[in-house]
């Protein structure tokens, strides 16, 4: 990977180009509350109603880069999203009701920090200040609020009476759109395959970390690629790795199938079912749901946070069984990376995960009725594929070497043959001259022993 490869390894890294060229795309589905008043009155499941797709056109860039003589590049990075109202379904400015994670995520953090007395007089004035507010946005420990509000932020006004109770930020966001080229951004670290092309592209740092070790008695090494390109020539055995940085862990995928774009061959790989599995050192308590809440996972404390298939498919039957509305009878619900092998690049992915919280009635002065529940905030795909135009150097350069050698394989395997039978007719031409020099050597001995009589040959 250098800077001179700007169709192929590095320049799909950079991914500097024009935003409306882009064919990456990133679609939100939200899940609205539909019968929140029997939620927090009578305890009722949730009645969830999907809203979507949002769909925006993504640019990840890189900048600050610098390569290094071990063999080592390092960056910063930022995702760009623009909207695409053509390829919505609805209006970014729907109103969504979800679950407030933004005050859900301060009164966690606020639990172990004042003592018993001091955290019921603040639920009772946050509670006060629900019941006061005539905007309607604020419903208990829920919400009303836009899709982009809660995508790209706003000000939460509930949080700044806990303000004055410890110090926090008022502004909340579910994504952040890196508009900006920010010194805050954390350095990473790859591997360019300088030394060992099966390293390319290998995190050996994310966001300023080798290591995440705020799991449960369990050190996870920074390791995996981002999903843009693999070690090439790959024969389907290996096992795959990705760098899930909102999960603070690698995935590994297996290869399921083979298909063909653009008249690419490529093998698809999908999560190895082992994934998911419940495991007690990342916190795991169902399977298919991967907890990382950030205080038991890798960040600031904040609201619980789960990850998991979109509407819990093969996650554990619980999950679906506790809300209404979740529905696996679709093939859009799909996680899969089109790998080209000789190559090692990916030239198209479908990426989908869900994103989860949890309620319950642990704040008896705001919501005292609720039923503990996991809740399907949103889920959202993130689409790629290379065009034609991208993929033709695959086309014309690669193909055109395999096919140059696979002729020359041929070409060889015939001069072989044609080699091989010459040899074969010059052997027997030497053969039935040996034989035949045998034969008249023998009928002259025999006329010698019959008085030197001269052979008559035919």
């Amino acid at each position: 990977m250098r800077p001179g490869a700007a169709e192929n390894s590095y320049g799909r890294f950079v991914n500097s180009s024009n935003p409306e060229e882009s064919t990456y795309y990133t679609k939100f589905y939200f899940f609205n509350i539909t019968n929140l008043h029997e939620v927090r009155e009578n305890g009722a499941k949730p009645i969830l109603k999907e809203l979507g797709p949002y769909t925006y056109r993504t640019v990840d860039q890189k900048y600050d880069i610098s390569f290094h003589w071990n063999g080592s590049l390092t960056y910063k990075e930022k995702t760009v999203y623009y909207r695409e109202p053509d390829l919505t379904v609805g209006d970014f400015d729907d109103m969504v009701v979800t679950l407030n994670l933004a005050l859900v995520g301060v009164l966690d953090r606020v639990l172990g920090q004042i003592n018993s007395r001091l955290l019921e007089g603040l639920l009772s004035r946050i509670a006060s200040r629900i019941d006061r507010s005539k905007d309607g946005k604020n419903r208990g420990l829920f919400l009303a609020r836009t899709v982009e509000e809660l995508l790209w932020g706003y000000d939460e006004p509930i949080l700044h009476t806990i303000s004055r109770f410890t110090s926090l930020d008022t502004e909340f966001a579910l994504m952040q759109n890196g508009t900006d080229e920010s010194d805050k951004a954390h350095v990473s670290m790859i591997n360019t395959g300088l030394l060992d092309v099966e390293k390319i592209g290998q995190f050996e740092m994310w966001n300023g970390l080798r290591e995440i070790d705020n799991w449960n008695n369990h050190s996870e090494p920074v390791h995996g690629t981002s999903g843009t390109f693999f070690e090439p020539f790959l024969t389907g055995d290996e096992e795959l790795y990705i760098w899930v940085s909102e999960m603070y862990r690698a995935m590994n995928l297996y290869k399921a199938s083979e298909i063909d774009l653009h008249e690419i061959h490529m093998f698809r790989y999908r999560i190895d079912p082992r994934f998911w599995e419940s495991d007690p050192k990342y916190f795991g308590q169902y399977h298919g749901l991967i907890n990382v809440t950030s205080n038991s996972a890798g960040g600031t404390q904040g609201p619980p946070v789960f990850f998991s298939p979109p509407h819990f498919c093969g996650s554990d039957p619980a999950l679906r069984e506790n809300v209404i509305g979740m529905d696996c009878n679709s093939d859009k619900r799909d996680f899969y990376i089109d790998v080209e092998p000789y190559t090692g690049i990916s030239l198209r992915a479908a990426v989908r995960f869900m994103i989860s919280s949890e309620y319950s009635s642990k704040f008896t002065a705001i919501d005292p009725n609720l039923v503990q529940t996991v809740l399907p905030v949103f889920w959202l795909e993130m689409y790629r594929e290379a065009t034609a135009r991208e993929t033709e150097p695959i086309r014309s350069d690669l193909y055109w070497a395999l096919d140059l050698r696979d002729n020359i394989v041929l070409m060889t395997l015939l001069l072989i043959v044609v080699f091989g039978l010459i040899s074969v007719a010059y052997s027997l031409r030497i053969v039935i001259q040996s034989v035949r020099r045998r034969r008249r050597a023998s009928l002259l001995r025999f006329n010698r022993n019959n008085q030197m009589q001269q052979p008559f040959i035919v």
